[in-house]
């Protein structure tokens, strides 16, 4: 979400990925869509601004997982993250792949559980 806003995390994280392959969960899509979506609801964001956002969305270049094959895992771990983390995490675990994310509070809830960078 930080990179679609163009903040200072985001734009560390464009220089990170820069060269590397993304691989997201299926609902990341709607769940960054539905922030944006808040934040121009509540008039944080203007209607170009809210345009701007879903088009670097949908072109995106990040492969979207499949959350069938994620969920038993990610059930796994709900009890200990959000639903919708649980999958973020699975997706490392399934992949053994880094987790990035600019959440701290993802970044402690996951300790133990996947390799995880807070980029910040």
């Amino acid at each position: 979400m930080e990179m679609l806003a163009g903040s200072r995390i985001g734009r560390t994280a464009v220089a990170l990925i820069a060269s590397e392959r993304l691989a997201v969960p299926a609902h990341f899509d709607a769940e960054v869509y539905g922030a944006f979506r808040r934040h121009f609801r509540q008039g944080r964001i203007t209607r170009s601004e809210l345009d701007t956002v879903t088009g670097h969305l949908v072109a995106m270049a990040a492969e979207r997982v499949a959350l069938p094959p994620l969920l038993a895992q990610a059930h796994g771990l709900a009890d200990r993250l959000s639903a919708g983390d649980a999958f973020y995490v699975a997706l490392a675990r399934t992949r053994r792949i880094e987790l990035w994310t600019a959440d701290a509070r993802l970044d402690r809830a996951a300790t133990g559980l996947a390799q995880v960078r807070l980029i910040a």
